[in-house]
């Protein structure tokens, strides 16, 4: 696999249970156009 390095990497959490309570992220992954 190929890693790109950033800088910044915003995310926003578009809808919740519980008002937000039970948010909790442990894994992410970001997809973008691949470089050829």
């Amino acid at each position: 696999e190929t890693f790109i390095h950033t800088f910044m990497l915003q995310i926003a959490v578009l809808s919740n249970h519980l008002n937000g309570r039970d948010t909790h992220i442990r894994q992410i992954r970001v997809y973008g156009p691949r470089p050829y």
